[in-house]
């Protein structure tokens, strides 16, 4: 299997645990990384198909279980509403996306620590 060198980090500027992870990530040598700040670029209904495909998780799994802004968006309201209004969630209010995220080739993670990021799926 051939290990691809180009990754791209998912994040949210507005969060400072994102942004320390990003300069981590900014100092990894042999990789181009494209940034993709979710507070400035939205993610396109397909892309979030994709990266839960990646992921290999359903679209609500892509939903931050500490964002409490809306009413119970990560328990019972995920019961009551169906993906497709979700994905429609996820890209006009960005804060229900789980950051920071990380894809590499056709994988694709949550990102939790340096050892994570680099061991095989």
């Amino acid at each position: 299997m051939e290990k691809s060198n180009e990754m791209t980090f998912i994040y949210r500027s507005d969060k400072p645990g994102d942004n320390k992870i990003k300069a981590f990530v900014e100092s990894l040598p042999g990789y181009a990384i494209r940034f993709v700040d979710v507070v400035r670029e939205s993610l396109s209904e397909n892309q979030l198909i994709d990266l839960a495909r990646k992921m290999k998780v359903h679209i609500e799994d892509l939903v931050d279980p500490a964002f409490d802004d809306h009413i119970s968006v990560h328990n019972e309201g995920l019961k009551m509403i169906e993906r497709k209004e979700i994905l429609n969630l996820m890209t006009v209010d960005p804060k229900l996306i789980q950051t920071p995220l990380v894809v590499i080739g056709n994988k694709a993670s949550k990102f939790s620590n340096a050892y994570g990021l680099f061991r095989k799926q």
